[in-house]
């Protein structure tokens, strides 16, 4: 790992944002994102020490999901001085979102066993997919069906 690399991981780790991270471990801003992208995605040592570095800070400052979905609860609860209806009803869509109360539409699970190998053509066909997708729903949007003018 080269000293520019480790720099990237230390700024990461920072905010977690990858394109600024690249920038500020002085990589050039005009391909920061990109650069960014190569590290975090291609580089599987970057990618173990970033994890490594979010689960030590998780640890150091005893914040994890436990703890999440229980300051939210609290949230959802409050009803004292200071309290906020819209607050509560955030609390309660992201308690309910982590539940999975509200299926995103078109959403996809999957359950794999093993490690997955995506190649670059699977990757470019699944956007072409999704763009058609997308497209087709915009135009149906768009369409006036009879009885529906203004």
């Amino acid at each position: 790992m080269t000293p520019k690399q480790a720099a990237f991981v230390n700024e990461y780790l920072i905010d977690l944002n990858a394109t600024q991270a690249a920038i500020r471990a002085g990589y050039s801003p005009t391909w920061a994102n990109k650069q960014a992208h190569l590290l975090i995605g291609k580089n599987r040592q970057i990618a173990e020490l970033i994890q490594k570095g979010l689960s030590e800070r998780s640890e150091r400052v005893k914040i994890n999901a436990d703890w999440v979905v229980c300051r939210l609860r609290e949230e959802a609860e409050f009803q004292g001085e200071g309290s906020s209806p819209s607050a509560r009803v955030k609390a309660l869509e992201l308690l309910g979102r982590h539940l999975g109360l509200f299926p995103v539409r078109g959403s996809l699970s999957l359950s794999l066993e093993g490690q997955v190998d995506v190649s670059r053509g699977t990757i470019l066909e699944g956007r072409r997919i999704a763009r058609r997708l997308i497209l087709e729903e915009i135009r149906d949007e768009s369409l006036v069906l009879p009885g529906d003018e203004e």
